[in-house]
């Protein structure tokens, strides 16, 4: 920006470009451009103005905070004026997180479907999600089935809290443990599939079922859980498990009840389909199996801290 207007003129100008949308908004923006005298990278003053518009606002007043309830209302209702650049700024983590970080009214998110909808039904609206913590927070306690239920829930994977490439069973954080260390419990989050050349996977005690855990530094709340068999999946193999969460060590709870198919050490995904607690230990427990050994050639465990 070349120069910068007092912090009542600025709101002015980006209300009045918000608040009029479609042909006008053009009008708008361009006068509120020349105000500043700012030189869009979009020429139609379309998305990219719009968060050049929004930046100047809060650097002028601080931050969004300091706008009162009744502005901020008008300010978010004028964007659904303007379809691509709502879509365009909740897909984009810095102003997802400072919209609802700023304001609680911008809950306004999680009550109106047609703004979640921007966020559910895009890959860079999981992704902003994902990176938005307050947003985040907001989603996973008031609208988790749509988030569990989205076609990019994959997306958010990247920035989720995972068990770390274990080295052994405490290091480099958190501590895995079994029920039984036939191979040790680390050896199923090294992040190394098991092969017949080179085992790196957990092994339990012959004919029982038994159980491989985690123990993260901090609860966190957990929204998928992966499982591989061990290498030779034809023989060897868990067909049921329980996911299990706990805050001791001793009292665990039962969070999810999947089947693992059978025959192979292929991976597989299970989304925890309901809203779970925070919980510092997750537990794989084996309910049944084939062949005479349980165990895990890679398990682990996505989380948030929300």
């Amino acid at each position: 920006m070349k120069k910068m207007l007092n912090k009542s003129n600025i709101f002015s100008f980006i209300l009045g470009a918000l608040i009029f949308g479609g042909v006008t908004s053009v009008f708008s923006f361009s006068f509120f451009a020349q105000s500043v005298g700012y030189t869009p990278k979009n020429p139609d003053f379309e998305v990219d103005n719009v968060k050049d518009a929004l930046d100047l606002l809060e650097k002028s007043i601080g931050t969004f905070s300091n706008i009162e309830d009744q502005d901020a209302k008008i300010m978010i209702n004028s964007l659904k004026e303007l379809h691509t650049t709502t879509q365009e700024l909740l897909e984009t983590p810095y102003w997802l997180n400072r919209l609802i970080k700023g304001k609680k009214s911008f809950n306004l998110l999680h009550s109106n479907t047609e703004y979640l909808s921007y966020v559910f039904n895009t890959s860079n609206g999981m992704e902003s999600l994902a990176q938005s913590p307050y947003a985040l927070d907001i989603v996973f306690k008031n609208d988790y089935s749509s988030f569990i239920n989205s076609q990019y829930i994959s997306n958010v994977d990247a920035y989720a809290i995972q068990v770390p490439t274990m080295t052994s069973n405490s290091s480099p954080s958190g501590e895995a443990s079994s029920s039984y260390d036939g191979l040790a419990p680390y050896l199923a989050f090294d992040k190394k599939s098991d092969s017949s050349s080179s085992r790196s996977a957990w092994v339990g005690q012959k004919y029982a079922n038994g159980y491989v855990q985690y123990k993260f530094d901090k609860p966190n709340r957990i929204y998928k859980l992966t499982l591989e068999n061990l290498f030779d999946g034809g023989s060897n193999y868990v067909t049921s498990f329980t996911l299990q969460g706990s805050n001791d060590g001793e009292n665990f709870t039962d969070l999810y009840t999947g089947n693992n198919g059978s025959g192979n050490n292929a991976k597989r995904s299970f989304l925890i389909p309901t809203l779970q607690e925070r919980y510092q230990y997750y537990r794989v427990n084996i309910n049944a199996k084939g062949g005479n050994w349980p165990g895990f050639g890679e398990v682990n465990f996505y989380c948030f801290d929300v």
